[in-house]
């Protein structure tokens, strides 16, 4: 990944801390998220291979991944200006684009949380599998749906990552904001 110096001199400290929440977003996305998907992969692989051949001894010792990481982004910069008023002394657009900034934080802080329930109901089946000598095909085929489902809020989370490294370089930059993000589900 690549980090570049703004494209415009940095005039306040709300740039300068936008500039910095881009550069953050932009490695969150290239490094964090990609491996997470990458893990969550492997073990949909093994989880496969125990389903296809449940009585093979290898394919029963198989290792799964699940790790919870946590972000996060501070918006507390945005809720005291809400609460304070102090939007009603900047122009409507600036106003509109801190707007859509923040909404994009806060979307990918609710796929964060999806995320972080996906990995506790995924934790509760493996506290099925401490109790049982092997992986039963209905632990196999519950496994299999979590982390289906785990991977399909990660990819959401992805999106919203993009979403937010966008809106921020597009704000710096001077140009529209995006309106259209896609990531394409495996």
């Amino acid at each position: 990944m690549d980090v570049h110096p703004p494209h415009k001199p940095i005039t306040n400290i709300s740039e300068f801390f936008l500039h910095l929440f881009t550069i953050t977003i932009g490695l969150l996305i290239a490094v964090g998220i990609h491996q997470e998907q990458a893990a969550i992969e492997k073990d949909l692989n093994a989880l496969k291979r125990i389903q296809a051949n449940p009585d093979d001894k290898q394919a029963q010792d198989a290792s799964l991944n699940a790790q919870f990481r946590v972000v996060g982004l501070d918006g507390m910069a945005w809720k005291t200006a809400q609460a304070t008023e102090a939007l009603t002394y900047m122009p409507y657009e600036k106003a509109r684009q801190y707007a859509d900034i923040y909404s994009a934080q806060d979307e990918f802080t609710a796929a964060e949380e999806k995320q972080l329930e996906d990995e506790a109901a995924f934790m509760g089946v493996v506290q099925k599998l401490d109790k049982l000598p092997k992986l039963t095909p209905e632990l196999t085929e519950e496994a299999l749906e979590r982390f289906g489902i785990w991977k399909a809020h990660l990819t959401w989370m992805s999106v919203m990552a993009k979403r937010c490294d966008l809106t921020y370089k597009a704000f710096l930059e001077g140009k529209p904001f995006p309106t259209s993000i896609h990531e394409d589900l495996k």
